[in-house]
């Protein structure tokens, strides 16, 4: 290969990599809109029926700003009332599983947020293995079956006290 060819080469792969990353930055500045006006309007609608983020299905919890609400505190809480969970914080991700490794029983990730300027606090739960790939007709489904014996009853009980708390520092009463 000679020298001119190396160039022309490396001259294409920086290219694709810069558009690639342009690509990738765009999305990330469009979804992260989007993210925080479903945090806004999620805690416009607890404002207005304090008990919809109460259900089974919910992911989302919002509430006001609260400073103190970090991964290591939710970590905190989650060994002191839950210690037959495990609890790893990576930034403003708390993952809680039922197994020390993470990779039998459940999982939930929690992502914590803050919206300080629209005085909110959000942590949105999700299970990394909520899809499953389906070998026979190379398709991604939901998982069908949970089988967490109030394991996401223990995680949603454990965010609901976050959210009373951040709502009773927010009043003068409670």
């Amino acid at each position: 290969m000679t020298y001119e060819g190396i160039i022309e080469s490396l001259t294409s792969l920086l290219t694709i990599v810069i558009l690639v990353g342009i690509a990738y930055a765009l999305k990330r500045i469009f979804s992260n809109n989007t993210h925080i006006q479903k945090i806004i309007d999620a805690e416009k609608e607890r404002k207005a029926h304090p008990d919809v983020q109460s259900g089974r299905f919910t992911r989302l919890y919002t509430m006001p700003y609260d400073y103190n609400l970090t991964a290591k505190s939710i970590q905190a809480y989650c060994e002191e009332y839950f210690p037959n969970y495990y609890c790893r914080v990576s930034g403003n991700t708390v993952r809680i599983s039922e197994t020390r490794s993470g990779l039998s029983g459940e999982v939930r990730e929690l992502y914590i947020t803050h919206l300080r300027q629209h005085n909110i606090s959000a942590i949105e739960f999700s299970d990394p293995n909520e899809l499953e790939y389906n070998i026979q007709n190379r398709q991604t489904t939901v998982r069908s079956g949970i089988d967490d014996k109030g394991f996401s009853k223990d995680i949603r009980e454990m965010l609901r006290h976050f959210q009373q708390q951040a709502i009773c520092r927010n009043k003068t009463y409670c």
